[in-house]
């Protein structure tokens, strides 16, 4: 998450004398990334990149205490200003608030206060300012008040407006099944069943910690108010945000973790600015449910670990002022020092290695040695996997294809539109979007949309993903997976594609050491009937090749007819070797002799290889089809095979009479098998 902090802001809180671009540079070096220090009027903007770990320095003040240790270890002066606060103290409680919840974990920490005589105004133009270079909408000074002290503090709050919650009554409690609530945005939100909720009387008038309820928000006649300051359990909030869609900057606070113990402080640092701006008058004592009481975490190491880890040797007292300076309270004994960790920082520092993680990080990765390693080191040993995956990819880009990438998810409708049943295939419980419900079965989907994208700009289109798909079982346990290879190849002007697609197959299973395949012209689902067939390695169908059903084309919106093949990589690789079989070349010459059939449409390609096989014996080493031919001249449903035919042996010449008795033998069979005809000159 990125945050914009203002150099004027950030110097309520750190005083020192070193200029915004050196802040970014330094604290780049040993914390937050600053992306750029921008001069926005007359200050300066810094635009930083907080990791998820660290939501303590999601506010100005968390990014002034940081800064602080990362000045002085450059030996810059600086001084960290802490949040200074006051409580109020109420003789009488004149105003009253009862609570009820109904799971303690549903908010570990509730705090409330309530204000009388507020004047509900525009917000002072040093207040709006600064919200607006924050990028918040000034509203009225109330409400400004409640998003200035979350983006100065980093925790998130609320106000209501007192006379607006019925009988003062307020119930936390998780929504149930059917409820909604119109938000301050005026947008009515269907609740997801267990969303932690408040309801006064009869309505509910808050979705807590993500967006209050339009019917007890602070208005232009607003006189009294409650500051409520409260921690929520943060997987309930993402969980809610997630099933809505949505997230607010207080939903991401709350369910990455806030400080348990800011809360009183920035309670009483927002009622300091309503007494301050909206002229209120605080007429309740504090309220402070603290169902989670906060315990004081220590974490112990040893020097000797942390010299070991770090590689270099750090004095004690050295140690001691790095964690100090992060807020640490430190007690050194004999060769270990024992840390208090902070209550902004209890939820990421738990073991030794992370209080040594933040020891380097300070005293800065830059001043470590660089020290070449003196163990020996060990030969790498190759997966099998991701070896036939990288030379796989590697021979379809020499073979000019490029490689896409798709997300794991799939819609119903892409489903349907390629003859996929839903109900068969993995659903996923909560999707981010209608476009992403299952866990996709095939990777052709995503490639006819990869098309679909690209064809108006390409006249030829070669793409293949290499990804895993997931397949539903029959009992609740976890899906079937396997890697699939998916390639596409359009191009409008060749006729000739799928006998392209065909040799690019022959070619990757050559490479990858597998001989023993076979195309059997078979009429798969969602190609086109006569322009398709299934590939066979051994006996099992591991794939198929086609040219794309023109209904599919059309349900993707394509203005193509790609050729698609599809193999389970899964089960290719299982057969993949790098062994090769060289063979001795015969020192004999060989007899090339032609041979041209007109024969019926129908008979394949690879029955008319077996005969000639078979018919030729061992004399026959290698038979090549150079020409196919269909026209008037030979009668429709029919058509013309050209073959090159190599006769040999490997001990002797052949004599001419031995061939061409075995080029007779040959056309006598494939004569009588498929009463094929020698083409001769009429045809010609």
């Amino acid at each position: 998450m990125n945050i914009k902090v203002f150099d004027n802001w950030l110097r309520d809180y750190l005083k020192t004398k070193v200029i915004p671009q050196e802040i970014g540079r330094l604290l780049s070096c040993c914390g937050p990334s600053v992306e750029r220090v921008n001069k926005i009027g007359n200050d300066f903007v810094y635009d930083i990149e907080v990791t998820a770990n660290r939501p303590d320095m999601m506010s100005v003040v968390g990014i002034a205490r940081e800064a602080n240790a990362i000045l002085k270890s450059f030996g810059k002066k600086a001084e960290f200003l802490p949040l200074k606060f006051f409580p109020k103290k109420v003789l009488k409680n004149k105003l009253s608030l009862k609570i009820e919840m109904e799971n303690r974990n549903l908010c570990p920490r509730f705090t409330a206060v309530i204000l009388d005589n507020i004047k509900v105004a525009p917000s002072p133009e040093w207040m709006t300012r600064r919200l607006e270079k924050s990028g918040v909408r000034s509203l009225n000074n109330v409400v400004d008040i409640s998003n200035y002290v979350m983006i100065e503090t980093g925790q998130p709050m609320h106000i209501f407006d007192y006379d607006k919650i019925r009988n003062h009554k307020m119930v936390l409690r998780r929504s149930k099944k059917g409820e909604s609530i119109i938000t301050i945005d005026e947008n009515k939100r269907n609740l997801p069943e267990g969303a932690i909720v408040i309801e006064d009387k009869d309505r509910l008038i808050d979705l807590c910690g993500i967006m209050g309820g339009a019917n007890s928000a602070v208005s232009s006649k607003t006189k009294r108010v409650v500051v409520f300051v409260q921690i929520y359990n943060p997987l309930l909030i993402r969980k809610t945000c997630q099933a809505l869609g949505f997230w607010t900057e207080a939903a991401i606070r709350f369910e990455k973790g806030v400080d348990s113990e800011g809360i009183i402080p920035a309670l009483w640092r927002a009622v300091e600015l309503l007494e301050k701006i909206a002229f209120g008058q605080v007429k309740s004592k504090l309220i402070d449910i603290n169902n989670i009481q906060y315990k004081q975490k220590k974490v112990k190491v040893s020097f000797s670990k942390i010299n070991q880890l770090i590689g270099i040797e750090i004095t004690p007292q050295k140690v001691a002022l790095i964690l100090n300076s992060l807020g640490f309270k430190t007690n050194i004994k004999r060769d270990a020092i024992e840390a208090e960790v902070p209550s902004w920082r209890a939820n990421d520092i738990n073991i030794s290695e992370d209080l040594i993680e933040e020891i380097v990080r300070i005293y800065g990765y830059h001043n470590l040695p660089s020290i070449l390693p003196v163990n020996q080191i060990l030969e790498q040993k190759t997966i099998p996997e991701f070896f036939w995956e990288n030379k796989t990819k590697i021979l379809l880009k020499y073979l000019g294809f490029s490689e896409v990438y798709n997300y794991s998810f799939i819609s119903a409708k892409d489903l349907e539109g390629f003859n996929l049943d839903k109900n068969k295939c993995v659903k996923i419980t909560n999707p981010l979007s209608s476009d992403w419900e299952y866990m996709r079965p095939s990777l052709v989907p995503c490639i006819l949309k990869n098309i679909a994208d690209n064809e108006k700009n390409f006249s030829k289109i070669k793409i293949f993903e290499l990804s895993n798909v997931y397949i539903k079982k029959s009992d609740n346990n976890l899906p079937y997976e396997f890697l699939l290879l998916v390639g596409a190849l359009v191009d409008k002007s060749d006729k000739n594609l799928f006998f392209e697609a065909k040799g690019i197959i022959e070619f990757l299973f050559k490479e990858l050491g597998i001989f023993n395949i076979e195309f059997r012209v078979e009429n798969a689902l969602n190609t086109q009937k006569g322009r398709t067939a299934d590939i066979i390695l051994g006996k099992e169908v591991i794939g198929f090749l086609g040219v794309l059903d023109k209904k599919i084309a059309s349900c993707f919106e394509l203005n193509s007819e790609p050729v698609i093949f599809s193999l389970n990589f899964t089960k290719l690789i299982k057969k993949a070797t790098c062994k090769k079989i060289y063979k001795s070349i015969s020192k004999y010459p060989l007899y090339k002799m032609d041979l041209a059939f007109v024969i019926d449409e129908k008979v394949l390609y690879k029955d008319i290889l077996e005969t000639i096989k078979k018919a030729g014996g061992t004399l026959v080493k290698n038979i090549q089809l150079f020409d196919v031919y269909r026209g008037k001249q030979i009668g429709s449903n029919r058509k013309s095979l050209a073959f090159a035919i190599e006769y040999g042996t490997n001990n002797r010449t052949l004599f001419g009479e031995e061939v061409k008795k075995t080029q007779n033998k040959i056309i006598q069979a494939i004569q009588k098998k498929f009463e094929a005809k020698i083409r001769d000159d009429k045809y010609n």
